[in-house]
């Protein structure tokens, strides 16, 4: 990776941080503020995921994963100061991937929730016993634990990978590989035309492969049975558009991360088993993974009268006190005498 796009990827993973804690923070405050009683146990969802944004996008500035792709196989390397701690900086890799698993239950778990709430409501227990409640908790922290345990275990590098990759990462990275911090996923290697399989490799891969799918199942199954409902629902005006307007957030946030998360890392599957070579683009798949950390608060921001409304006159409010200081205090111009 060259040094002008090291420096930038390394300048994006802080801009991210930056501006998935000030949204983020700015839905939570709102969540805490002006949320109605008609929200429910949303208000909480809510709260969980702009904390675990923030969260997730604090990992990924303390490690700045990379990606590097090798023939038939790829390698997340961490490209931060923190890398000279071996240990330290793939236990914070695993979880940045255990991160990433949490996110995709986070917003399964979003369909949901609005699902049971619209076409099962006898059943919206589920979301206010504590029973339930420590239920969902355990599976969604258990979801994100198994990712990162694959990480941890299954994807941890072996011999044969580092003399594998040894000459690429030279030669790319200009970087020796014993000196890196990285899990890596290696199916399959080539050896004088015979192929030699890696079965713990596969058996992680086709495991995060399946999760990812059973979650874009229950997305759209939960998404197209909520809208059938809503179309023909008895519902006052105001908790019709209430539920839509949420709704309508919801698929924001479900085209977000397919867009940024989903695509990026499918298409990387894909060019990984087809062992075809890759490129510097790669480099930003985990950034482009983070970007709807603060992406996400914007469309529950948006999407919400009362939130918007509430962000728009706090613009407003800064902008005028900024214009207002300027014109009250100017700044001294080229033809301004000063003593």
């Amino acid at each position: 990776m060259g040094v002008n796009l090291d420096v930038f990827v390394r300048a994006l993973a802080y801009a991210t941080f930056v501006l998935a804690l000030l949204t983020n923070a700015l839905l939570i405050l709102l969540a805490l503020k002006k949320t109605s009683r008609d929200f429910g146990a949303y208000k909480y969802i809510m709260l969980c995921f702009g904390l675990f944004n923030i969260l997730y996008s604090l990992t990924e500035l303390l490690t700045q994963p990379a990606i590097l792709l090798v023939e038939s196989s790829y390698m997340v390397y961490s490209d931060s100061y923190l890398s000279r701690y071996g240990w330290l900086c793939y236990l914070l890799l695993s979880i940045f991937m255990g991160m990433y698993g949490l996110s995709t239950i986070l917003l399964a778990m979003h369909f949901f929730y609005r699902y049971i709430l619209i076409c099962k409501p006898r059943r919206r227990y589920f979301f206010y016993r504590v029973e339930w409640i420590i239920l969902w908790i355990v599976i969604m922290l258990g979801w994100g634990s198994i990712y990162g345990l694959i990480a941890y275990y299954a994807y941890a590098p072996s011999e044969a990978f580092y003399e594998f990759a040894r000459h690429e990462v030279l030669t790319q990275l200009d970087r020796n590989i014993d000196y890196l911090t990285f899990f890596c996923v290696f199916p399959y290697e080539r050896i004088d035309g015979v192929t030699k399989v890696h079965w713990r490799y596969c058996l992680g891969l086709f495991c995060c492969i399946m999760m990812m799918i059973i979650t874009v199942i229950v997305i759209v199954y939960c998404g197209v049975q909520t809208i059938r409902m809503l179309r023909k629902a008895c519902m006052s005006p105001k908790t019709l558009f209430l539920h839509k307007q949420l709704l309508k957030a919801l698929f924001a946030q479900a085209v977000l991360p397919f867009a940024f998360s989903y695509t990026p890392r499918f298409i990387m599957f894909f060019f990984t088993l087809m062992g075809i070579a890759g490129h510097s683009f790669y480099t930003f798949v985990p950034s482009a993974i983070t970007f709807y950390a603060f992406l996400d608060p914007l469309t529950n921001i948006y999407f919400n009268p009362d939130f918007k409304r509430t962000t728009v006159t706090l613009l407003r409010r800064y902008f005028c006190c900024h214009r207002d200081e300027a014109r009250l205090h100017p700044q001294p111009t080229s033809n301004t005498v000063k003593y």
